[in-house]
């Protein structure tokens, strides 16, 4: 797992979200907005289907280490979904956190500054998934709190 966050890390650039995954035909959607499922506050989820990460409540309120750690985890949904692997609930967490810590203090400001300039420019839909298919599973991976 550690290999795999370094891998994605290497990979990734921080000031620009949207287009590292695009890169790898993933569109990104990031609101300011929250999201709620019947008894669950939704910060993201990774769509197999849509090839598409969403992106919840992106503002001044969540922490940088909060919203990235979001990210971070769904993008273990996308490593699995790009590589056929199965990645779990526990092995997302495992991974958005050495992923958030491969990032390093500067990183992860970048990063948490661009998902927020994203969402207050009122352009929630950026990146440009491609139209190579889905692999990977089906359904919604979503991270979340009970209410």
């Amino acid at each position: 797992m550690g290999d795999a966050a370094r891998a994605v890390a290497d990979l990734f650039c921080p000031a620009d979200p949207a287009g590292s995954l695009a890169e790898s035909g993933v569109e990104l959607r990031v609101h300011g907005a929250s999201c709620r499922f019947p008894g669950k506050r939704v910060f993201g989820l990774w769509d197999p289907l849509l090839r598409r990460v969403e992106m919840f409540e992106c503002h001044a309120g969540r922490t940088d280490r909060e919203m990235v750690r979001t990210l971070g985890h769904e993008l273990a949904h996308v490593y699995g979904a790009v590589c056929g692997i199965a990645v779990d609930e526990d092995w997302a967490e495992r991974f958005a956190e050495v992923w958030v810590a491969l990032l390093g203090p500067i990183g992860l400001r970048r990063c948490a500054a661009a998902l927020r300039a994203l969402a207050e420019s009122g352009r929630a839909k950026v990146g440009a998934a491609s139209d190579r298919g889905t692999r990977g599973r089906t359904g919604l991976n979503v991270v979340s709190i009970g209410l």
